[in-house]
């Protein structure tokens, strides 16, 4: 029959430490978003895809809130991603409605034109939304 032995050995005190080391880079890893569960294999913790929707929801103020981030480093980016990306963003789609307002407004012109005479404004104008709608 085997005995325990209650007494501490050197290398089991350094292997004491070791895991204690272990156990500290876990968490903060885990407090700067990493998964140590997820992390084995070397891959990214977000998909390209998964990436690109937390940019958009910064960029345009939607916020989710589903996925933030956790390290300070990260939210001091996040804050100057969204100070230049919001703007940017309302820059893009100022001049995106703009350019899609023109071939909108001649296709309200060119409907009231042929159909001015026989319906009335309200109705061409619905017309046009349903149209564009459907273009879009």
């Amino acid at each position: 029959m085997v005995q325990k032995s209650n007494v501490v050995t050197p290398e089991m005190n350094t292997q004491y430490v070791d895991l204690e080391e272990l156990i500290q880079e876990v968490v903060r890893a885990s407090n700067r978003g990493v998964s140590a569960a997820r992390n084995v294999s070397g891959e990214p913790n977000w998909s390209f895809g998964q990436s690109l929707f937390f940019s958009s929801t910064v960029v345009t103020t939607i916020g989710y809130g589903h996925v933030t981030p956790l390290s300070k480093g990260g939210k001091v980016f996040c804050i100057v991603y969204a100070m230049l990306g919001i703007p940017l963003t309302l820059i893009l789609l100022t001049a995106l409605v703009e350019r899609l307002m023109v071939p909108a407004t001649s296709l309200l012109q060119f409907l009231n034109s042929r159909l001015g005479h026989l319906y009335q404004p309200f109705n061409i104008r619905l017309l046009h939304l349903f149209l564009i709608a459907v273009i879009l």
